[in-house]
């Protein structure tokens, strides 16, 4: 990836709704140029997709919260990350080194339900063979989400 792709990309990650020769004039680069490397990324996997984002609290989530696990017998970590992350409202599932061996990232409707997601009885992830222990945050405010990453060969 060179700099004319680094500067794409940035500009994908701005608004990738844009038309290309919106991205070609703001990079500079011929409408022809930008469509083959915004193609030559995709191939690659360098660009793995593209999503709306949602304003959760418009949708009926607006209760965030990253749930962090710790697993204590010799139940898989990917086993136990895979089952939380096909649970509702869970938007990541990280496995990590550390204090904690996963951490989750969930979208929910209310403190209710985030209970129920933890604790309830036989279903909740408290419940779950392998799980020791859980610790969850509930954020109150968001300050950076889903910010652009600059690659390294482009600078700000």
């Amino acid at each position: 990836m060179d700099k004319k792709d680094s500067k794409v990309l940035m500009e994908l990650q701005r608004d990738s709704k844009r038309k290309v020769t919106s991205i070609a004039k703001d990079t500079e680069l011929p409408i022809s140029t930008t469509h083959l490397r915004i193609k030559k990324l995709e191939d690659l996997g360098i660009i793995k997709g593209y999503r709306a984002l949602i304003d959760h609290k418009k949708i009926g989530r607006p209760v965030t919260a990253f749930v962090n696990v710790i697993i204590g017998s010799e139940k898989s970590v990917k086993e136990i990350a895979k089952k939380l992350a096909n649970l509702e409202g869970v938007e990541e599932v990280h496995a990590t080194a550390g204090q904690f061996d996963i951490i989750a990232k969930v979208r929910l409707s209310s403190t209710e339900e985030l209970g129920n997601l933890i604790f309830e009885k036989g279903t909740g992830v408290r419940s779950w063979e392998g799980v020791e222990r859980t610790e969850t945050m509930i954020v109150f405010d968001t300050i950076s989400e889903n910010a652009p990453i600059t690659p390294k060969n482009i600078k700000k």
